[in-house]
Formats: C-alpha cells, structure tokens, sequence
C-alpha cells in the first residue's frame, strides 16, 4: 500500500506537540510510548494507509537490511547508504533503518521518511535507489556496456510548494560495480552549510569536496553523497527552508545545474551548460520559485530560472553582466522577495531587479570608493541584508563592515533596495573577515585570526569567541534546530545588562580544512568534527594487511586512517623542505617510506608514524615512485631526473631448528609474512635477530626520457627479487641487484618493447596461466602483456574508451571466496585502472571484450594515485588538486554480471567492429575474403576440389587485416603473429599455425588503432622533419625535394618505386594512381594514367606535381582534408 501525502503545516504542529509533551513528561520513553499510540491510531483511522515510518517501533536490522544499507554486513563497517544501492528492492520501512555501534547497539533513528514528499517518490519508493547514491554516470558509461538504472522523467506535484517539477525516476534499479562510498576531504572555498531536516535533531552538515557534495550527519558518522557532476563543484547553495540544495560546476563543455530534493536526495531537475563554462554562484530565493546563476567567465552572464515550470528547458531570464576588471563572485536575495537580489566582486556591488512577467532585468552598479569614507575599505568578501531588508552590510578584507541604506532619492517609487548606497564605515577587526551572516537578528562576523563574534543591530559587541584555533575562519553555518533556554546554562553577554547570550549551536569552517563544532553553553565549547589535508593530496597507499590507509599532502601532513570505521587514528606534520608527494609501505608492515619534492626519503614507522634513524637525501629531484621488494629487503626510488635508486635491508639470521638444518629461503619468506609468529616485525620471540637499517646501495640514470615506473619482481628459480624500470623512452630495464655494490648500481638488460607509442605505466599481470607476464600501457589506448625473460610482445588488448591513455593500473587481492585452480593458476581476477580523471575496474583475464570494463569520473582534475585494501574489496584514489581522498566499493557480482550480459564467445566483439553489429556489409565482406584467402591458398587456378574450412594459416593475417581497412606496420605483424603462434605454447608444447574467423575478430578488434592521425601528430612529425633536413623555409615550410631526399635516405628503407607509388596514392587524385610494371627497376620510367598520350614519367616528374614547400596546416588541408581544430 502507498502513503497518501500529508499537509507540512499540520504534520508540523504535531511534531511540535510530541516534543513539548516529551519535554513536559521528561521521559524519553514515555514520549516514544505516546507517539507510538497516536500514529497507530491516526494509521487506523486512515482504512488503508500503511502506518509511516515514524510510527513503526524501533526493529533491530537484521543482516540483510545492514547489507542493503551499507553493502557490508559486519557492524563495524555499516554506513547508510542512499536506501541501498545494491539492492533490487527496498523495503520502506527499513530503507533508513538504524546503525549498529559496535554490532549490539543502536546510534539513533535516521530522520523519519517525509510524508509531503513528492507523489513520486511515495510510488516509486520501494525500488528506487536515491540519486545522490546511483553513481552509474550514463553519460560517461557511453560506448562502455554497464548494468545500469533507466532514467525517464515524470512531471509530479510537489505538495509543500503546489508546484510542478521534473525529477529523475529510475525504472529499474541496479548496482554498479564501483560505488563511491565515502569522502575525505573538504573544499573550504565553498562555504560550509547546515542542513536541518528536522528542527528536534541536530543538523547536517552540507560541504563540497571535488565533484562530491557530501551531507554529513557527524552524530551517527555517515555520508550522504550527491554525485552526478563530472567537473569539480564550484558553488552550492540550501533554500532558506531548507527543502531544496542547488548545486553547479565549471567545466568546456559539460557544466551542470542540478536541483535536489534535499530529503530524499533526488535530482528534480538539471540544466545543462547554464552558461558558456559553468557557473561560480547559485542561490534560489525564499519563495524557492526563482533560481539564480551567476556565469564564471568573460563576458559574464547572469541567468534566472523559474525551475518548478517543466515547460521551461533553459533560463527564461539571461543577461550579460557590463565588462568590469573582476567578476562578480556570489549572489544573494532581498528577503521575502523573489525579484531583487545582488551580486558582488571584491570592488563593486549590483542591484538586480527581475521583471518576470516582461522576462527583464534591470541593474544598478555601485562601485567602492576609498574617497568616499577617507581610509581603505578593502575588497568586499561578503554581503547580507539584516532581518527586515532595510539595510545591507558588507565585509572587507581590511575588517570593515560597510553599510548601505535607501539614500537615492531620485526615484522615490523604486524598490528600497536599488536606492541603496553606502552610507557608514565600521572597522571591527585588524584582520580581514571572511565571513559575515545573520543568526536570532544579530551579526555574526568570522575573522582571519580564527575568532567569530557578534554584534547587536547597532554593530555593538555583544560576544566572541576565539578559542577556536584552527586557523583562519572560512565560513560559518548555524543550526536551524529549535531554542531551548529554559534552564540552560547560557553565557552572559558583552552588554551592561548582562543578559543571557542565546544562540543555537553553529559551525565552522577554516581555511585549513578543519570542521568545528561550537556550543554556546557556557562560554563554549568547541569540537573537531573533521579534519582534512588543507593542501593538494598526491599520495594514498593501503597497509598491506589491516583496514588502515594512509594519507599524505603537500605541506607534510600525514594522517592514517580505519577507512571501515571511517575514523582518523593519527595524524602527524612532517618537517622538510620539498613537498610530501610519495607513500609506500613495505610487505611486512614496519615501514612507511615518504618521498619529497625535494628529493629526500624519510622511512617512519608504518605502526605509529614515528621517525627511524634512517633518512636519505640521494636525488637531486623530485621522488616520483617508490616500490618495495616482496621480502623488504630492497626498496628502490625513482625521481624526476630521470635516475633509479636502491637501498638495502641485510635479511636477519636464521635460527638452526633443532635438526640442525637452516630454514631455507622459502621458511624464511614465510616468516616474514604479516601475522606470523616469526615476522621480524614486532617482538623478537623467536630468535631472529631485530631488523636491520637501511643503506644506500646505488643510483643510476638509466632513462633518457621520464621514468613511467618501476616494479620488483621475484626470480621463479631463486626467488631472489628483481628490479625493472619503464621510461617513457620505450625502454625496459632490469638491474643486477646480486652484483651491485655500494654505491654501484649495475644494469643487467635493457630492452626497446614499443616502436612508436610511449609506455605510460607496468606492473606485474596475473598467474592466469604457465607463463609469467607484465603489462603496460601506452599512449595508443592499448595495454600489452610481456614475456619478462624473453621481453617478447604476447598479447595486445584494446583498452578501456577513456578519453586518455591508462596511466595507472593495479590489480586487487584475491577475496577469501575466490582461490586459485588445483594447477596454482589463478581463474578470475580484476584490475583497478585510472585515465587522467577516470577511475575503471576491469575483470581479468583480459580479452578485449568491452563488457569487461567499468569507468566513471574519479576526480575531475585528474587521479593522483590510487591503492587498493587488502582485501580487494576498496579501492583508494587521491585527487590532488581538489584536496580528496575517495572510497569505491568493488562490487565483484555485478561485474560479473555485467560481463555475463555482454555475451559469451566472440558476440561481445561485434559491437567493436565498424558498424557496431554483425549482420553488416562490412562484416560479409570480411566473410568473404576469409574464404578467398583459402581458395588462394588452395591454388586460384586448380581444378581440383577445394575443402573450404573454418580457418586460414596465420601467414595470411596480414593480407586479411589490409583488406579490410587496417594496415599494420611490420612491427604489429611481428606482434599479431607472435600472438597466434605462441596462444597455446605453454600448455600444449605445439606453436598454432592457424586462425579461425573469431581470432581473425579478435585480432582485428585488439591491434588496430583506435585514435587515426589528428593535428598534433601531424605537426609533431613535422617538427622532427625540420630538424633532419636541410630545405627549411624562412616560414618553416619544407621542401619537397629534400622530403624525398629524406625519405630515401633515412629511416626505414624505401626503394623508388615504394616511394612513387607512396605518393602517387598520396598526392595524386585517385584517377591518378600509377600502375607499376611487375619487372619495374629503380630508375625505370613509370606509366601513369595521369596524360592522356601515356606519358612515362620518372620520379621527377611525380615530385613536379607535388607542392614545392609544405608545411602542416597545408598537409593537412589538402592533402588530408583535415582542419587545425580536429578534436
């Protein structure tokens, strides 16, 4: 049964008759006992209304509603998620069921499911996850099959405004195989608010952090998280009646203003490109009819939308700001009135005044004069109308409050607030104040010296405080809870009087990410709430066996963190002179490696953050990388200068067993292992003697281009560790690390794996069968798998449609239901993978089938680095720039899921070939030349019966791929051969010498390019030309006559008539292509259907037809018929 809609006011006051009566009883329980009686009987008086949720007594969660809150069903780990996100069905009642604390007792009764919420959401509510937690992006999942919810979009009523509005309706509900779970992080830019969705609970508190807009409940320590944006949010903004929370971002192309129902946290409605790049400021007035955005770049706009009218698509009201020397940064509303509102720079205010019926906006600017007040006013960081509107006041930078009244008498019949001008200088700081807002009519004032204080109508002191002491303030947000001052212990104001200073309980933000929470009883009491990395994050990296991570930023501060208990266990500021840019922990769990920008190594103790004795100071630049071998016994750096440094730790001394035998090296691994009674780390019970410090063994710059990664191995015959390192100069290289001595870091290999693309990252691949691999990517958009002994090429595969290369991947731990097959060979696994600003999990072994790969934005300004649990179940990345950490839940089944959707076999590739289906011409025509390669095979002009069958020998790849439209260079032949001759190899002892019309698909899907030549290829190989000849052009053109030269001379090898019939195809119209005799010599005559008379022209003559200078925008334009602005 459905819940009819209730009135606001009626359910109000009876709200506020059960806290009255609860107060009045003192009882808890007794309230609880009397509220449970009056909804049962209101529920049966209603027939068939199914009681609402308040009204149903407190059930304990059983494990199945815990899973569809949290996705974990231990206690510890349980966090609310959005009615559930992996689920199908939700049942209403329990879709905001209570918290286990440690697994026996409750935290508290989420806010109770609100009854006047939309129609929609009442039908629709047991199958639909929230929006703010389906975190499936459609748009970005384009091109890449997903299991994912179907939006349709319904016009519904919404009964607390009367109003129509659009949300988005998920028809079918599923899980996606990464979840954003949490946030750590804070973007104190964008001022912090609270959000009271029930004035007898304490608030929420409502932050961007990146592209996240998160509602944190800090009582019960969850995170509600609104995420659809695919830029970092630049500004968001919570109705003044607290139903609606606006959201907006930036970004070229794809900028968004979304709307949410801030109860059920459902999108309603979402503008896309509200202006030319986003917009830097939103607010919504208090009537929530009228929406404003303000435009973030020149020439700036300013729009207004009428959002509840699904009619209306885009703004009704768009306007051009005048051009001033900075862009005005915020707007806020008149009181009570939805037609005036300002907007403000740091040196001028607008008063706007909308028409809505003629769709106009009329301004008046007023810019800050110095003059005017003779002293320095500052540039203005805040403006707010006082209670009644009938004064605005302004903050500066110089901590002055300014004051503007109605004194334009020009027009007596305009609006008060556009007669407005400034009328009174007050300074009541010595440091600028950044915040300023209203609270039970006085004002409020937050300072750069970490003090807010507040003043009565006359801007006289009334209190202060400044035990804050977390930094600057940033902003400040109160509590819309109610008053109780009955018997409080209230302190006594600034005033003569002494009376009693009642505020409610506020919030603040400081410029160093740090989130307090005051009381105002007594003389107050403040708490930290949240505490974030005020700086750019770089490094995240996971405890090899514990739900711990680890954090660092740039300034050095460092913080460790249970990320199933979402708490922060330490914390540490680390003295040095570069920036904190790397983490890595050893396999055993006793040290924390940190690498700066300075090129220092400082190694801590990865159990309490101590110092070691050890620090190292070997590179001159930035440390880029650290790695550990699989025992802790090498630990090797690698920096910006392109240089790759190791250090040692001697293995401890083995005991003599009782025997008299020594354990061998593989008892020795094994006591190493994390949790062993014979780890080194810890208490020494055993005999092994304490660990030994770390040395410097060697530094070598063996890269001439930057260093992509490095990686230790293990020898599978000695199981001694072995040392690689990837430049971005296609080199591979492995170090001697049994010879190397002190200070001499010798080189034992090193080998060219790429011809053209740039490697971007490698690490080890998994044991799917008898032969060992790595993998990398390059920047072609394919990932590659070695053979690390031979360094050969073995298989290639298309990677993920991302719009960058992969430049970080790492492949997660095995979960304790997955195991390995009884040969030791591992049957599934997944990888982790990061493109700039996406982050994708991938099911292993890779194949090339698309519907193994998931992706959505991770961090819009790009990934940093990224780590996994041990446990394989999250996946860790740090944003950078936008100061965050994010949590994605790894959802194994639905990956699974998704793969079994795509198909089986071969089907899933159909979709990558050109028409995207099989039943295509193009797709008969590859049918056909399979079977005339075998009848050429047989023999074209035999007689004899031909047995046709299902494959071709593998010498005939090539010739099928160019009849088909891709035409690889020997050195992908080599590949796509290799590939097909060794498939089978190591478990069958033969080579395969043939290829059926499903490898030929494969091949085809996997090795052909999938990005064609764009204008900076062009222009890049023309920069090269210009460096290797002579024939240089005062314009940079080149000429044509030394191309040819080039071509023949250097490089791969071209005969004559290679390069005539080159470029004849080239720079010939197709009617003009030469036809080449079988027995043509170099030197010989060449006949051209060109002349009509049959002339025979030489290679003179060809280059004669050629242009005689060219350079890149004249290639491209006609000779590839390609502009400058290609994307």
């Amino acid at each position: 049964q459905q819940q009819e809609p209730q009135d606001v006011d009626q359910q109000e006051k009876e709200q506020d008759q059960q806290s009255e009566e609860a107060v009045k009883l003192d009882s808890a329980e007794g309230a609880a006992s009397q509220e449970t009686q009056q909804d049962t009987s209101t529920a049966g008086e209603a027939g068939d209304e199914e009681p609402s949720a308040e009204s149903r007594p407190a059930e304990e969660p059983t494990e199945e509603d815990s899973e569809n809150e949290t996705g974990e069903t231990e206690p510890e780990e349980a966090v609310e998620e959005d009615n559930g996100a992996t689920t199908t069905t939700i049942d209403t009642a329990n879709s905001d069921a209570d918290e286990n604390e440690e697994g026996d007792e409750l935290e508290g009764q989420l806010l109770p499911e609100r009854q006047d919420s939309l129609e929609e959401y009442a039908e629709d509510r047991t199958t639909r996850p929230e929006a703010g937690n389906d975190h499936d992006d459609d748009e970005d999942s384009a091109g890449i099959p997903t299991i994912s919810s179907s939006l349709s979009s319904e016009m519904k009523e919404d009964d607390r405004t009367g109003r129509s509005v659009t949300s988005s309706r998920n028809t079918s509900v599923h899980a996606t195989p990464l979840v954003t779970e949490w946030v750590y992080g804070i973007n104190c830019d964008i001022p912090l608010q609270s959000l009271t969705l029930d004035k007898n609970k304490s608030p929420q508190l409502v932050y961007a952090a990146g592209h996240l807009v998160v509602i944190y409940d800090f009582q019960r320590n969850t995170q509600k998280l609104l995420s659809v944006h695919r830029n970092n949010i630049t500004c968001f903004a919570v109705s003044s009646c607290q139903d609606w929370i606006v959201t907006a971002d930036m970004g070229q192309y794809d900028s968004i203003l979304n709307v949410w129902d801030s109860y059920s946290r459902e999108l309603v409605r979402t503008y896309f490109c509200p202006h030319q790049t986003g917009a830097i400021a939103a607010a919504m007035s208090d009537s929530t009819e009228i929406l404003v955005s303000l435009g973030g770049q020149r020439p700036q706009t300013l729009n207004a939308y009428q959002w509840s009218d699904v009619a209306q698509q885009d703004a009704f009201v768009s306007v051009e700001l005048p051009m001033m020397n900075d862009l005005q940064r915020s707007v806020a509303f008149y009181p009570k009135d939805k037609c005036h509102f300002i907007t403000w720079s740091a040196t001028s205010v607008i008063f706007h005044s909308l028409d809505v019926e003629n769709c106009e906006i009329s301004s008046r600017r007023r810019v800050l004069d110095s003059k005017k007040f003779n002293r320095m006013i500052g540039g203005v960081t805040g403006c707010v109308f006082d209670a009644t509107g009938g004064q605005l006041l302004s903050s500066t930078t110089e901590g002055n409050i300014i004051i503007w009244i109605p004194l334009d008498e020009s027009d007596m019949s305009a609006h008060p607030m556009m007669r407005m001008e400034p009328h009174k200088l007050v300074h009541l700081s010595s440091t600028s104040i950044n915040f300023i807002g209203y609270t039970q009519q006085l004002l409020a004032a937050g300072t750069a010296d970490g003090k807010v204080s507040f003043y009565d109508d006359d801007i006289k002191l009334r209190y202060w405080y400044d035990q804050i002491k977390e930094g600057s303030v940033a902003s400040v947000t109160f509590s819309q809870e109610k008053l109780l001052s009955h018997g409080m212990a209230y302190p006594a104001d600034a005033s003569k009087m002494a009376r009693r200073f009642v505020i409610p309980e506020f919030f603040v933000c400081t410029l160093n990410n740090v989130i307090t929470k005051c009381s105002p009883l007594g003389r107050g009491k403040f708490e930290v709430l949240l505490r974030d990395h005020p700086t750019p994050v770089d490094c995240v990296v996971a405890h090899p066996f514990l739900s711990r991570i680890f954090t660092g930023s740039h300034h050095g501060y460092l913080k460790m963190i249970d990320y199933k208990r979402r708490l922060p266990l330490l914390d540490r500021q680390i003295s040095a002179a570069g920036k904190l840019q790397v983490l890595a922990v050893d396999p055993t769990a006793e040290f924390l490696a940190v690498g700066f920008s300075d090129g220092q190594v400082q190694v801590l103790a990865a159990l309490d953050l101590s110092d070691q004795s050890t620090s190292f100071h070997m590179s001159k630049a930035a440390i880029k990388e650290i790695a550990f071998s699989h025992d802790a016994q090498y630990m090797a750096t690698s920096d910006d200068d392109r240089c790759v440094v190791v250090y040692h730790r001697p293995l401890p001394e083995i005991n003599i067993d009782s025997d008299g035998e020594a354990d061998d090296t593989e008892d020795f691994l094994k006591a190493e292992s994390p949790g062993s009674s014979k780890s080194t780390s810890g208490t020494n019970t055993t005999g092994v003697q304490p660990v030994y410090p770390w040395s410097y063994v060697g530094k070598y710059r063996s890269h001439y281009k930057p260093i992509q990664g490095i990686m230790f191995g293990v020898n599978e015959e000695t199981l001694e560790p072995r040392l690689f390192s990837l430049g971005a100069d296609q080199i591979l290289v492995e170090y001697d690390l049994a010879d190397s001595v002190e200070d001499d870091l010798r080189i034992l290999t090193s080998d060219r794996i790429e011809q053209h693309a740039t490697p971007t990252c490698v690490a080890w691949y998994p044991r799917f069968s008898k032969e060992l691999f790595f993998i990398t990517s390059n920047s072609e958009y394919k990932l590659k798998l070695y053979n690390p002994s031979t360094k050969m090429t073995r298989y290639t595969f298309q990677a993920m449609s991302c719009l960058d290369p992969v430049d970080k991947m790492l492949f997660l731990p095995l979960t304790e239901h997955e195991d390995f097959s009884t040969d030791g060979l591992q049957q599934t696994g997944y990888m982790a993978y990061a493109a700039r600003d996406v982050i994708g999990l991938a099911q292993c072994p890779l194949d090339g089938n698309p519907y193994k790969y998931h992706r959505y934005i991770g961090h819009p300004s790009g990934v940093a680095c990224m780590t996994a649990s041990h446990d394989g179940e999250y996946i860790f990345t740090a944003g950078g720039e936008d100061r965050s950490v994010i949590v994605h839940k790894v959802h194994r089944d639905v990956m699974d899921a998704t793969v079994r959707a795509g198909g089986t076999g071969i089907t899933p590739f159909y979709q990558c070939l050109p028409d995207g289906q099989r039943e295509t011409e193009w797709f008969e025509k590859l049918m056909g030349y399979f079977y005339v390669i075998q009848l050429q095979v047989q023999g074209a002009d035999t007689q004899e019966k031909r047995d046709i069958g299902q494959t071709i020998p593998t010498s005939e790849v090539p010739l099928i791929m160019r009849s088909i439209g891709f035409y690889p260079t020997e050195y992908q032949i080599t590949n796509m051969l290799n590939e097909v001759k060794f498939s089978t190899y190591s478990e069958t002892g033969y080579y395969k010498e043939t290829v059926d019309l499903e490898d030929v698909i494969r091949l085809y899907v996997n090795h052909r390019p999938l990005v064609g030549s764009l204008p900076h290829h062009v222009t890049s190989a023309f920069d090269v030309l210009q460096h290797a000849v002579d024939g240089i052009g005062s314009d940079g053109d080149i000429s044509t006559a030394a191309l040819v030269k080039l071509l023949q001379e250097r490089g791969e090898h071209l005969t004559e008539a290679e390069l005539a019939e080159h470029m004849c195809y080239l720079f010939c119209k197709p009617a003009d292509y030469l036809e080449l005799p079988d027995d043509y010599q170099e030197g010989d005559a060449v006949h051209t259907s060109l002349e009509p008379d049959g002339e025979n022209l030489k290679m003179s003559s060809i280059v004669a037809r050629v242009p005689p200078d060219m350079n890149p925008h004249s290639f491209m334009a006609r000779f590839l018929d390609m502009s400058d602005d290609v994307a």
